[in-house]
């Protein structure tokens, strides 16, 4: 079985989102049922799972928010650590199948994006720049806070959007950027020259709404981790070590992960327009700086204007 403990070698903070008996109680009496506790379980579930040790708790940036992380093979110092960051709607949990295979020479650290999962959820600024510079710089702020000098960085999704803004901001800092299926890349325009016309209504539609990505799995209440199990049956198969003795052990977590306040969702919506799609494209920021390993659907790609 593996061990889940806190090290005095790295700067966890103490249970600062602990939430009292009190508050455990009135969260069964939410329409939205879920807590603090509950995702903490939630996510635990996940990491019994993991073949390796990993050490876990909250950092604390310079602006009082907590970052919860998780690290594998923290006794590694040779090589350059490798920083995963989860993508929309994800979490530390997710990584679990990962930590054995990719710590095997080298620590490998991950943690809840600003406004995810157990993470700080702060009030994000609502213009495109701000929102995503409070994001790279908690990354910043989180690197600083474990004394990191070099990062060998991966971002999947959303992730994978965050992670080429930071190297961009901080390239000093990262020694290899990794791309796995990222978001944000490219506009709307360029997505949708040869999208079908419904799909263009319907995007619309949600445009006008202007609705958080996941907000169903809040609006859905009590039946919120049926709709997520209902929409989501692939996990099953894909964590099955994990859901052979659990089989809504992923689903609920990804449900806590997304049910509380959507900060991070709120942070993420002032980056798009007409709904998904972003603002500041990063394929036209990147350009020439960086060699970016990118794997979309299972195949490793360079993507265009990028060497």
């Amino acid at each position: 079985m593996t061990q889940l403990h806190r090290t005095k070698s790295i700067p966890f903070e103490d249970d600062l989102m602990n939430e009292s008996t009190d508050e455990r109680r009135l969260s069964r009496l939410k329409w939205v049922p879920t807590s603090n506790a509950k995702l903490n379980k939630a996510e635990e579930r996940l990491l019994k799972a993991a073949d390796t040790e990993v050490k876990k708790g909250h950092v604390k940036l310079k602006s009082g928010d907590l970052i919860w992380t998780v690290i594998a093979n923290n006794r590694s110092t040779y090589n350059t650590p490798l920083v995963m960051v989860h993508g929309l709607g994800g979490g530390t949990g997710l990584w679990v199948l990962n930590f054995g295979g990719l710590s095997s020479n080298r620590a490998v650290y991950t943690f809840d994006v600003l406004g995810f999962g157990q993470s700080s959820r702060p009030k994000f600024s609502k213009k495109c720049d701000k929102s995503e510079d409070q994001f790279i710089t908690s990354i910043e702020e989180w690197r600083e806070a474990l004394n990191i000098e070099h990062i060998i960085l991966l971002g999947h999704s959303f992730g994978g959007y965050l992670s080429a803004g930071y190297a961009l901001k901080y390239p000093e800092r990262v020694k290899s950027l990794i791309l796995v299926d990222p978001w944000g890349f490219e506009g709307f325009t360029e997505r949708m020259q040869e999208a079908p016309g419904w799909v263009r209504c319907i995007l619309a539609m949600f445009s006008c709404c202007a609705c958080n990505p996941l907000f169903l799995v809040r609006g859905a209440g009590p039946a919120g981790p049926r709709l997520v199990r209902k929409t989501r049956e692939d996990f099953r198969q894909r964590y099955k070590v994990v859901t052979e003795e659990d089989k809504h052990a992923v689903h609920n977590y990804i449900y806590h992960c997304n049910a509380a306040n959507p900060s991070g969702e709120e942070g993420f919506r002032s980056l798009t327009e007409n709904t998904m799609f972003p603002i500041n494209p990063m394929l036209e920021r990147i350009g020439m700086h960086f060699f970016v390993y990118c794997f979309l659907k299972g195949q490793c790609r360079q993507p265009r204007h990028l060497v």
